[in-house]
């Protein structure tokens, strides 16, 4: 059924954040998302002139929503390991967000304020510009490829999954990788005891966000 009602840039990135929830990103197209629409392609650029600008938008859109669960209680510590517990909640509620904030220039006013925001909270500590600039960069780095991390994992347990015909074929794929007398101990200690299955785990990610800040502070 074709679209009675005018096409608006609302409409478009609703449409867009449907798209990359059942395609991904990698399969993100302005044809794709005119299908979705039930329009012709051209249609999409009286209000975006590329895919890039669509994502710009998204991305724009993540960052705000960041902002708007921010909390300033605490130390700094406190105050930054929130606020990284925070955007991952964010990042987790759009999908491919990761993504577009890693594939778009931080040029908006609401995605400088990420930045912005976590410099605040260590531009009392001694330390130096750059130091202060590298520890939050790293920071944000860290969210961002936790979460890229967690839907490439995702894409892999899904295609392996396709292609195991039975389950033992897949109980065979399980034993073969972590099998009793492997050399690698530790490894296999760690596979037996359920320590891989935290991974990607909320202990996991805010062990890591802790990992971070202790550095920070050792840097004082």
């Amino acid at each position: 059924m074709k679209q009675n009602m005018p096409i608006t840039k609302e409409k478009i990135i609703a449409a867009s954040w449907e798209l990359l929830r059942g395609k991904g990103i990698e399969n993100f197209t302005m044809r794709k998302l005119a299908e979705q629409l039930d329009i012709k392609a051209a249609s999409l650029y009286w209000h975006f002139k590329s895919k890039q600008h669509i994502f710009q938008v998204l991305a724009e859109e993540v960052a705000k929503h960041i902002l708007l669960a921010e909390r300033d209680d605490g130390d700094w510590k406190e105050q930054l390991f929130q606020f990284g517990v925070n955007m991952r909640k964010q990042l987790q509620a759009y999908p491919c967000s990761a993504q577009l904030l890693m594939q778009t220039m931080p040029s908006a006013p609401e995605y400088v304020a990420l930045f912005e925001h976590m410099l605040v909270v260590v531009d009392k500590l001694s330390l130096k510009d750059k130091d202060k600039f590298s520890s939050i960069a790293c920071f944000m780095d860290y969210i961002l490829a936790f979460e890229l991390d967690a839907y490439e994992r995702n894409k892999v347990r899904l295609e392996i999954t396709q292609d195991i015909e039975n389950k033992e074929q897949k109980s065979y794929l399980n034993l073969s990788i972590y099998k009793r007398d492997s050399s690698f101990k530790i490894l296999h200690r760690m596979h037996f005891n359920g320590m891989f299955k935290n991974m990607g785990s909320d202990d996991m990610f805010e062990t890591g966000l802790k990992i971070i800040i202790l550095g920070i502070e050792q840097l004082t």
